[in-house]
């Protein structure tokens, strides 16, 4: 005699397993993006400006106000779903059926993945806040003190881009290091008055065929017998959306705004017909998970 499977109890444990799923996650997008929480369904940013600089107080607090931008991310309403057969109840396939819950957590924050490290892929050809391309040879703030063009858009020539030597790959990182250690906030003040953060407060991010030479050249102790003076330096991150193999970029994920901000408008809601229906009945079943998420550019320097 068979048995069906009694659905409410179905989707608690479908939900139970969801969650189980998603805590064992470790993407690797809030790495580089800053994650807002949003109550609205447009976030605009209008002060991405540098803060004051500090002065000696002679006679009363001077206050000073941020460069107004109009930069405005817009979440994207993300669903995945599984349809649910009312034959796997009937022949009690629950374990199949747990398998592919166990997925939908991942296809949530495989989407995250595209959409921070997408942004970046396409920096060279899409504005942020500046209304300059992420990546551009002339980023000026409007309105500002210092209005002199800054390049965060360098080149490096190599002998074949899709095989660089680590001695190429460590060239790529000093230029981009020692431009980005030059960069001045909108006050014409140094960004990074103390020089740039280590370890993990910098990231350099490439094409996935580079990514044993990308390690070689940052965590070997020893290159070639000598001392690796960029040992530690930053850490080395790949990822398939970047899909030009001659892109390397260094990321400063060390402060409060990172290179990109992640707008987080609604949480990830599970939610399923599996508890409301009878099972007698031939309808579509379904378990399923929906989030309200964009992403966009935070600081370019």
């Amino acid at each position: 005699m068979g048995q069906t499977v009694n659905p409410v109890i179905l989707e608690k444990a479908m939900r139970s397993e969801f969650f189980r799923s998603s805590a064992g996650l470790t993407p690797l997008w809030p790495k580089v993006a800053t994650i807002v929480p949003s109550k609205a369904p447009n976030e605009k940013f209008g002060a991405l400006g540098a803060n004051p600089s500090a002065r000696q107080w002679t006679d009363e607090r001077i206050p000073k106000g941020l460069l107004d931008f109009n930069y405005t991310i817009t979440p994207k309403h993300m669903e995945v779903s599984l349809a649910i057969n009312r034959d796997d109840l009937d022949d009690d396939q629950t374990g199949q059926l747990m398998l592919r819950v166990a997925g939908l957590p991942h296809a949530i924050e495989t989407n995250k993945e595209y959409e921070v490290f997408g942004a970046l892929n396409t920096g060279a050809t899409t504005a942020c806040y500046d209304l300059q391309y992420f990546f551009d040879t002339d980023h000026v703030d409007t309105g500002a003190k210092y209005q002199t063009a800054q390049d965060n858009d360098l080149t490096k020539t190599v002998v074949d881009h899709t095989a660089p030597t680590i001695a190429e790959v460590q060239a790529i990182i000093q230029k981009m290091i020692g431009a980005m250690e030059q960069f001045l906030d909108d006050q014409g003040n140094p960004f990074y008055p103390s020089g740039l953060p280590g370890g993990s407060g910098l990231i350099v991010l490439t094409h996935p065929v580079h990514r044993f030479t990308l390690q070689a050249a940052l965590n070997s102790a020893l290159i070639s017998n000598s001392s690796n003076l960029l040992h530690g330096v930053a850490t080395p991150m790949t990822s398939p959306y970047i899909t030009d193999d001659g892109t390397w970029i260094l990321l400063n994920v060390g402060d409060v705004l990172k290179p990109v901000v992640m707008v987080e408008r609604q949480a990830t809601i599970v939610s399923s017909n599996l508890g409301l229906i009878d099972t007698r009945e031939k309808i579509n079943l379904f378990f399923g998970a929906d989030a309200r998420y964009g992403a966009g550019y935070g600081n370019w320097r």
